[in-house]
C-alpha cells in the first residue's frame, strides 16, 4: 500500500516502445482527489533527495505535464 499523496512514474529504457502499468485505486479514482503532472514546487522538494533526483531527471519524468506558474491547475 502507498500512502495518499504519493507520486508515480514511469521511464522506459529507450529501446522499449510501451508499458502496461496497472493501479488500483481505493477510494474509487475521482479527478478531484488526481493531480497529474507537477510544477517547480515538485522538482523543489525533490531534487537532491537521492543521486538521480536532478531537475533535468524529475522534469523528465512530469514530462508534458509540466505546470508553469500560472498555468491552471
Amino acid at each position: 500500500m502507498i500512502p495518499g499523496g504519493s507520486w508515480k512514474a514511469l521511464v522506459l529504457p529507450v529501446d522499449v516502445e510501451y508499458a502496461l502499468l496497472a493501479t488500483i485505486l481505493t477510494p474509487v479514482w475521482t479527478r478531484d482527489r488526481v493531480k497529474i503532472g507537477a510544477g517547480q514546487e515538485f522538482i523543489d522538494n525533490y531534487k537532491s533527495k537521492a543521486g538521480w533526483a536532478t531537475e533535468d531527471f524529475l522534469k523528465k519524468l512530469i514530462g508534458p505535464n509540466f505546470k508553469q506558474p500560472g498555468d491552471k491547475k
